[in-house]
C-alpha cells in the first residue's frame, strides 16, 4: 500500500540479501475504486479491504496482459521467505515438471502445461494423480509449526517431507507465479464474465483451479512465510482490524528465514539460524546446503502410492 512504506523496507531489504530484484506495486484503498468497476457478482457485505486485495491482484494481471509478460511471480508485501529459496524453486520446478507429465523442451524450468504455480498459500488440497514426495529436507517446516492451515494437511504430510502435486484448491495469496495465458484466463473470468458469487481474490483463484479453468500446481508445506513485524497487531495486515499487540518481530512458515537472519548475513556470517528450536539442524551454511531429490508417486482418496509399472 502506498502509505505502508514500512513494508517495502522490508521486502526490498530482504530480497537484496538474496539478489532478487521484485518491483513494488501500489496496493488499491477500496474508497478510490468507483462502485460502477466492481464486478457484478461482488457481494458488497464483505470488507473494503477485500475489494482493495481483489483490485490490486487483478492490475498486476492486466500489466502482465498489457506488456505481454510471459512469465511473473507476484508476492504479497507481508510475505517471507527461506534464505534457501532459489535451492528450493530449483527442487520445485524439477517436481512440477515432472507431476505435470512434462517431457516436450521448454524455455522455462517449471515447463509449459501450467497457468499458476501456487508457491505461497495458508492451505491446500491436492486432485488425484501423480505427487512429488520429497523426504529428509531440513528447509520444511514441522507440522506442528505451521501456522492454521484453512485446509487439512494432505495424505503423506509429515515433519522434513516436502509434496508437490496439482492444485484442487488453495487459500491466500502470498505468493504465486502465473503466465501470461494465466492472467488473461483470470482476467476474463473474474471481469469480463464472472460466475458465481464474487469471492476475495484467493477463494475465487481456488474455484479456477477446482474446476480446470486454471491448471494449478502447488507445493506442501507453503514455500513462503509471513513476516509479523513487532507493535500492534493491525499492523500485518491492511484488509483485517487486529486487536493486540506483537512484542518480538515473528517469522511465520519459514525455517531459516530471510528476515530473521539478516543481520547475520549483513554482517557476513557464514551461517543462518532455525527460526524453530524442533528442526534437525539449528545452524547450518546456506552455501553448504544440498536439498534431496524426491520421487514421483500416485496420490488417490486412500493415500500416497508407489507407481507400479505394468509389463508389456
Amino acid at each position: 500500500m502506498p502509505n505502508r512504506p514500512d513494508k517495502r523496507d522490508y521486502i526490498t531489504l530482504a530480497s537484496s540479501i538474496l539478489q532478487f530484484h521484485p518491483e513494488p506495486v501500489n496496493g488499491v484503498f477500496a474508497d478510490d475504486i468507483d462502485k460502477k468497476a466492481y464486478p457484478s457478482n461482488w457481494d458488497h457485505g464483505k470488507r473494503p479491504g477485500e475489494m482493495g486485495a481483489w483490485r490490486a491482484h487483478m492490475n498486476v494481471l492486466q500489466r502482465i496482459v498489457q506488456d505481454r509478460i510471459s512469465t511473473a511471480f507476484i508476492m504479497e508485501d507481508d510475505a517471507d521467505w527461506d534464505v534457501n529459496l532459489k535451492k528450493q524453486l530449483q527442487r520445485f520446478a524439477s517436481a512440477s515438471q515432472l507431476v505435470r507429465g512434462d517431457t516436450r523442451p521448454s524455455h522455462s524450468p517449471y515447463g509449459d502445461s501450467w497457468d499458476l504455480l501456487w508457491i505461497g498459500h495458508c492451505g491446500v488440497a491436492f486432485k488425484t494423480g501423480p505427487i512429488h514426495v520429497t523426504t529428509d529436507d531440513t528447509t520444511v517446516v514441522p507440522l506442528p509449526e505451521l501456522p492454521r492451515y484453512w485446509h487439512g494437511f494432505p495424505a503423506g504430510a509429515d515433519n522434513g517431507t516436502r509434496l508437490v502435486a496439482r492444485l484442487h484448491d488453495g487459500v491466500c495469496s502470498l505468493g504465486y507465479a502465473i503466465t501470461y495465458l494465466g492472467a488473461q484466463k483470470i482476467l476474463s473470468g473474474l471481469s469480463l464474465t464472472p460466475q458465481g458469487d464474487g469471492a476475495p481474490f484467493d477463494v475465487a483463484i481456488g474455484r479456477f483451479c477446482q474446476n480446470d479453468w486454471l491448471r494449478c500446481i502447488a507445493p506442501f508445506p507453503s514455500l513462503i512465510g509471513l513476516w509479523k513485524a513487532a507493535g500492534p497487531k493491525a499492523r500485518g495486515s491492511d484488509i483485517h482490524d487486529d486487536d493486540g499487540w506483537i512484542e518480538k518481530e515473528t517469522p511465520v512458515g519459514t525455517v531459516y528465514s530471510a528476515m530473521y537472519n539478516a543481520g547475520r548475513l549483513l554482517n557476513s556470517e557464514r551461517t543462518v539460524h532455525a527460526v524453530l528450536e524442533d528442526t534437525p539442524a539449528h545452524e547450518i551454511d546456506p552455501t553448504k546446503l544440498e536439498l534431496p531429490e524426491g520421487t514421483l508417486k500416485m496420490f488417490d482418496n486412500t493415500g500416497i502410492h508407489e507407481i507400479i509399472k505394468k509389463s508389456i
